[in-house]
C-alpha cells in the first residue's frame, strides 16, 4: 500500500515538476511586450500612491514602475519561520532540496511546506509554496500558492466530496495567510473576503486564470479541482485530487495604482 501510493504521488509529482520547468529561472518580461491599452507607466522613482502597510511594493524601490512584489519584510526565511509557529509539525523545504520527497516540485518553488494528516480515512495533505523570480531566497516573494490534495482508490469503494476537497483546499489558504501576516489579521481578511466568490465558481468547476485584486493591492485566484487518474504496481485504479489559491502581486504600477484605487473608494451601500 505505501508502495503504491509513493509511486502514485511520484507520477504527479513529476508532471507538476515538467509543467514548472518552463518557468524554471526565466527572466523577468521586458517592457517590450504587447501592445497595451493602458496609459504608459510612470518612469518616475516615486510611486503615484503611498504603499498600503503590508501590501505590495516596488519590487525594485528605484523603479516603482516596473514589477510589484510582497512586503520586503515577509521574506522566504520569515514565511518559512512563520507556517512552523503556527504548524510545528509540517516539513519545509527549499529550492531543489535534495532532502524533500519526490512528489515536492522543489524545482519550481523557492520554498515548499507540506503538511499531511488523516480525515475520514483519507490521507490530505495541505501545502503552501512560494517563489519569485530566479528563486532568490534574499528577493521580495512574488507568488504564493496554498492547496489541498488526498488519493482515493475507487475499486475499494472510496470516494471524496466535492465539498470536502473544497473546505481543505479552503483551509489551506487560511493557514496561508494567518503565516503571511500573523500579527495583521485584517490583511488577510480582507483577501479572503475577495476570494470568496471567486471560491464559490471554483468549487462549480470554474477555474480563474485572472485573478481579483483586493483592496490591500494582492490578487487573489483559484483553481477548481483536478482530476488525476492513473494505476498502482497492482493494477488498481487511483485517483488523486486537488485544489489550490494563488495570491500574487501587481505586474505593473498601472495595476498597483487600480488596487489602490479600490481601497480608497467609498463602501458600498448597505441593503
Amino acid at each position: 500500500m505505501i508502495v503504491a501510493v509513493i509511486t502514485v504521488v511520484a507520477v504527479l509529482g513529476a508532471v507538476a515538476v515538467a509543467i514548472s520547468a518552463s518557468r524554471d529561472d526565466s527572466p523577468r518580461p521586458t517592457a517590450a511586450g504587447p501592445a497595451s491599452s493602458l496609459a504608459p507607466a510612470s518612469t518616475s522613482a516615486t510611486p503615484r500612491f503611498t504603499v498600503v502597510p503590508g501590501g505590495p511594493a516596488p519590487c525594485d524601490p528605484a523603479r516603482p514602475d516596473l514589477f510589484y512584489c510582497f512586503d520586503p519584510a515577509l521574506t522566504s526565511d520569515a514565511l518559512r519561520s512563520h507556517i512552523l509557529q503556527r504548524l510545528p509539525w509540517w516539513k519545509c523545504y527549499g529550492h531543489r532540496d535534495p532532502t524533500a520527497p519526490p512528489d515536492l516540485d522543489v524545482k519550481g518553488y523557492l520554498g515548499i511546506c507540506q503538511g499531511v494528516a488523516r480525515a475520514d480515512r483519507y490521507l490530505w495533505t495541505q501545502e503552501i509554496k512560494w517563489t519569485n523570480t530566479g528563486y532568490h531566497p534574499e528577493a521580495p516573494l512574488e507568488e504564493v500558492t496554498a492547496s489541498a490534495s488526498v488519493i482515493v482508490f475507487p475499486g475499494r469503494g472510496e470516494h471524496v466530496e466535492d465539498a470536502e476537497m473544497n473546505q481543505k483546499s479552503d483551509g489551506a489558504l487560511q493557514l496561508a495567510l494567518a503565516s503571511l501576516w500573523p500579527d495583521d489579521h485584517a490583511m488577510g481578511q480582507a483577501i479572503y473576503d475577495v476570494y470568496k466568490p471567486l471560491k464559490a465558481e471554483c468549487d462549480r468547476g470554474f477555474d480563474h486564470p485572472y485573478p481579483a485584486m483586493t483592496p490591500t493591492g494582492y490578487k487573489v485566484g483559484c483553481m477548481g479541482t483536478t482530476r488525476v487518474t492513473t494505476t498502482n504496481r497492482s493494477g488498481e485504479e487511483v485517483i488523486i485530487r486537488s485544489a489550490s489559491a494563488q495570491l500574487s502581486c501587481p505586474m505593473t504600477e498601472e495595476e498597483a495604482l487600480e488596487s489602490h484605487q479600490l481601497s480608497n473608494s467609498p463602501p458600498a451601500p448597505t441593503q
